[in-house]
């Protein structure tokens, strides 16, 4: 992997990161499924002891 793609990809992480711990934390306290795709990043949270 060359040096930009390592940036890209930390940068995705970072992200993804901060989104999920803001959005997502506010999803799945209630109870609702979460997705989302930043750069080559998926990511998809569903909440447990919840039925959809």
């Amino acid at each position: 992997m060359a040096a930009y793609q390592c940036e890209q990809l930390n940068e995705s992480a970072r992200l993804m990161r901060a989104r999920m711990l803001d959005e997502a934390d506010s999803a799945t306290s209630r109870g609702e499924r979460w997705s989302a795709t930043i750069g080559p990043i998926s990511v998809t949270l569903t909440p447990t002891g919840w039925c959809a």
